[in-house]
């Protein structure tokens, strides 16, 4: 089911609407949670396709488990209304993010990278309740009385997004579920929260990350050994292994961005059979995936302890 359809309230308003669907988050996932590096490479390209957004226009981060839609460097160059985007998209709150959230924070005269800003980013969005990884996402749409599925509804979308003023697209804003003025009996409640907690977070959702996808992906190596289906799984090793290991380094073996290229490059020769692909690239990539695993385990009980400190 893409969204759940809801009930009206005692005071005849409509109950929000929840989507899953074309959302780019697997189902019951929290957005800080690991997915399967598969099922992130999938929830990305239902995404991109949904939206009509091209990789450049895309935030996509492996410490997270969504891609996001990239807002430019300044406040005067957003276009609130996303000209680029397809209409059907726009129910996502990702879309609407108020201006004192979006833009890139300066810390200690260092611009917010990709993995810290967008782990800020989901923060927030589940912080304000918009999204639940129970129910998915909330239909900011669906709050001002307006159905993407509804020919009609979508056609005002697509004028408001060329210019025309609407009345409903014009009032939305997210500033009062986003927006947190200074709180000085909960400081974790204050504007600065997630920018705090993103930034002590990231090191170790990033070393997490590499070390469950080196588990994953020892899994997929053990699976085509056992089987015999080798060249899917080192194809899907292949496409995946550039971007999910990016940044990883781990001391005494091969940089990742080199040995995903070479490995790579072994797995497109069009000589290759299953047997050299077993005896060359996947024998290969098994030491430097355990070594990685081992070395960045230590983030994945960090990350632990967090969620156990957070649930007392």
């Amino acid at each position: 089911m893409s969204w759940s359809e809801p009930a009206p309230l005692p005071s005849g308003e409509p109950a929000p609407r929840w989507r899953t669907a074309d959302a780019g988050v697997p189902a019951g996932v929290a957005l800080l949670d690991c997915a399967s590096a598969y099922d992130l490479a999938i929830g990305y390209a239902v995404f991109r396709e949904h939206t009509g957004l091209g990789h450049a226009d895309l935030v996509s981060e492996f410490a997270v488990a969504t891609p996001l839609p990239a807002y430019p460097d300044g406040v005067e160059d957003h276009d609130r209304r996303w000209p680029g985007v397809r209409p059907e998209a726009l129910w996502h709150p990702a879309f609407w993010l108020p201006e004192q959230i979006w833009p890139r924070q300066v810390r200690e005269d260092l611009t917010e990278p990709d993995p810290v800003w967008a782990i800020r980013i989901c923060l927030e969005l589940e912080a304000a309740g918009l999204y639940l990884p129970d129910r998915g996402w909330r239909d900011v749409l669906h709050d001002v009385g307006l159905r993407v599925e509804d020919p009609a509804d979508l056609d005002r979308i697509r004028a408001w997004q060329q210019g025309a003023e609407d009345p409903a697209l014009d009032r939305l804003d997210l500033s009062g579920r986003l927006v947190r003025d200074r709180d000085d009996d909960d400081p974790a409640g204050g504007p600065g929260w997630a920018a705090d907690a993103a930034a002590g977070l990231v090191s170790d959702l990033l070393g997490r990350a590499w070390a469950v996808h080196a588990d994953e992906f020892l899994g997929w190596i053990a699976e085509a050994e056992s089987t015999g289906v080798v060249r899917p799984r080192a194809v899907t090793m292949a496409s995946l292994g550039y971007g999910v290991f990016a940044g990883a380094e781990t001391p005494g073996i091969e940089p990742a961005t080199e040995f995903w290229t070479r490995f790579e490059r072994a797995v497109d020769d069009p000589a290759a059979t299953e047997d050299t692909l077993l005896a060359g690239p996947l024998a290969e990539a098994k030491p430097w995936l355990a070594s990685t695993r081992v070395f960045y385990w230590p983030s994945v009980e960090a990350i632990v302890e967090v969620a156990e400190q957070a649930a007392r």
